[in-house]
């Protein structure tokens, strides 16, 4: 079939509703969250933080913590699901996964702070990231090697 390896998503056209995310890395046959989110175009949030502008601080975080994960040999997946409502409730949603996540244990990129682009560099963003990155995957070692599990 002409079909075989494709992947299906649906396409609608309603204004009545928003999503939440959670971006996680693959390890084995678990996801490790490290990231929360919310968005009225779920499609194009994905594609901003696959562009990482730096001029729009949350784009670059992101898209540098996904790379910054790919490049260690992570795949990287949204876990999203519709909100109905306005964005007064996606939000409220977004808090109340953030929340259920880190009490969890979770360490999520959503506590690093942001910068102003015309007061930074890319590269000093960058490294911060990194490093941020780096405690969020060891929170995760000592979460599993505890026996805490997603």
């Amino acid at each position: 079939m002409i079909f075989e390896g494709f992947e299906s998503m649906e396409v609608t056209h309603r204004g009545d509703h928003g999503f939440v995310y959670v971006l996680c890395w693959k390890q084995g046959d678990k996801e490790v969250p490290f990231y929360v989110g919310q968005t009225q175009a779920i499609w194009g949030r994905m594609n901003d933080y696959h562009w990482g502008e730096f001029q729009a601080s949350t784009d670059f975080r992101v898209g540098q913590a996904v790379r910054y994960l790919s490049e260690h040999d992570l795949r990287v997946v949204s876990k999203y699901k519709v909100v109905q409502g306005k964005r007064p409730e996606w939000l409220h949603r977004e808090a109340k996964i953030v929340q259920d996540l880190e009490g969890e244990g979770w360490l999520l990129l959503n506590r690093m702070d942001g910068y102003k682009y015309a007061e930074s560099t890319e590269e000093l963003e960058r490294a911060k990231i990194e490093r941020f990155m780096e405690r969020i995957r060891e929170n995760a070692v000592r979460k599993f090697s505890a026996g805490s599990h997603p």
